[in-house]
């Protein structure tokens, strides 16, 4: 094996975070084409880890590979990103109760410091360090809860809730957002899945709100 194969599948990962990142935050919009080569200019990073990345994001619906004339990031469609609350409704409610029960000391102090940097970023009102401890908590959720079988099924769920919030978010909904979060949290790290799995139909209540309030649906 040589130094750039081993080194690759951690590139991979970089590229995959920064680029969800672009996407989350808008900075990649809607709708937006751009090339293979663009994405490797704007990340610093090869080709080959930006392709995988690409590949990866486009499983999960946040991109369109067209070949020969470029990658499409995905449009964002209201009813789409319905249906897709109401599955990640119940999906999350499951991983907040499993994680509650499951997550070791371990893994119960990395949430606990992740919390406490979310509540920071939240103070001094710093999306995009929300968003990166945000990313990082669940992260931790997710390996707490050692159901591989959720785990695939909720994968293309979390960015795309982010990316639209983001896209429709106030000042005021940093905080609303992180309160929630944090109260799940919370559950998790006193051992009670069923506090865990109410804090996430809670925060499953406001992201529903939340959507119809920006699509000013009934």
């Amino acid at each position: 094996m040589t130094a750039s194969t081993a080194t690759l599948p951690s590139l991979t990962d970089q590229a995959t975070r920064h680029l969800e990142e672009l996407i989350v935050l808008s900075e990649l919009a809607p709708g937006t084409t751009v090339t293979e080569q663009e994405l490797s200019d704007r990340l610093g990073l090869g080709r080959t880890p930006v392709r995988e990345a690409v590949l990866r994001l486009a499983a999960q619906g946040l991109m369109t590979v067209m070949p020969r004339r470029g990658i499409l990031v995905s449009r964002v469609d209201a009813a789409e990103y319905l249906s897709l609350l109401e599955t990640r409704r119940v999906l999350n409610r499951l991983l907040a109760a499993l994680a509650a029960v499951r997550a070791t000391e371990s893994q119960r102090e990395q949430l606990k410091q992740c919390r406490k940097e979310m509540a920071a970023a939240m103070a001094s009102d710093d999306l995009k360090g929300y968003l990166r401890q945000d990313q990082h908590c669940y992260e931790i959720i997710q390996e707490s809860c050692r159901n591989p079988s959720l785990l695939q099924a909720m994968a293309p769920l979390h960015a795309h809730c982010r990316r639209f919030w983001c896209l429709y978010r106030h000042a005021w909904d940093l905080e609303e957002a992180a309160v929630g979060q944090m109260a799940v949290m919370d559950a998790i790290l006193r051992g009670d899945g069923e506090a865990a799995a109410a804090a996430s139909d809670a925060q499953m209540d406001y992201l529903d709100r939340f959507a119809r309030i920006g699509l000013e649906l009934d």
